[in-house]
């Protein structure tokens, strides 16, 4: 699944739900869930579930889903929080590769930024086979490109921390809402 394959299909889901074709939106909403988070249709995909099945009358099965989609944020949060941690330590090639698989398992995950961390892996690779006329700049070099990143990072985790939290405010907002109805 494509990016662009996943806004289409997030696109198709909300068509269908606006229509009230509940079966048709929920099927897409679910699929976007089963993926792998690799853009905000994830993200979604828990929230629009949810939605669904609420404006569907299904009382009990919007709870289960808000439930859901509150555990998957909540979850996403503390592995944000682990990026933001190893983004700290970025002082050897083992920090960096450790920090590019925590970074890919994030719901946004900016191409510049992918490339910065993969170039940052780069030249910690080569940095130790460097020849000795290089040697010299490799201090201002590196610390050039840890900036770079470490700019990168930070604006990066902003905007999944910000997206994450605004789904979870949300997901609680339906979730009691939700319960309200059951009463």
């Amino acid at each position: 699944d494509s990016q662009f394959a996943k806004r289409a299909a997030l696109g198709l889901g909300l068509g269908h739900l606006e229509q009230k074709h509940y079966s048709q939106a929920a099927a897409i909403f679910n699929h976007l869930i089963a993926t792998a988070p690799s853009d905000l249709s994830t993200l979604d995909g828990y929230f629009l579930a949810a939605v669904t099945a609420q404006n569907n009358n299904a009382t009990a099965e919007a709870i289960s889903l808000y439930k859901n989609a509150i555990n998957w944020y909540e979850k996403q949060l503390l592995l944000l929080a682990q990026v933001k941690n190893l983004s700290l330590n970025l002082g050897s090639a083992q920090a960096i590769s450790t920090l590019l698989t925590a970074w890919e398992a994030l719901p946004i995950k900016p191409a510049h930024t992918q490339k910065l961390l993969q170039r940052q892996l780069e030249f910690w690779r080569w940095q130790a086979q460097a020849p000795a006329a290089f040697k010299a700049v490799l201090p201002s070099l590196q610390s050039e490109l840890e900036r770079e990143l470490g700019d990168a990072l930070t604006q990066s985790l902003e905007e999944n921390n910000q997206a994450l939290n605004a789904y979870l405010s949300n997901s609680r907002y339906g979730l009691a809402n939700s319960y309200d109805k059951k009463s």
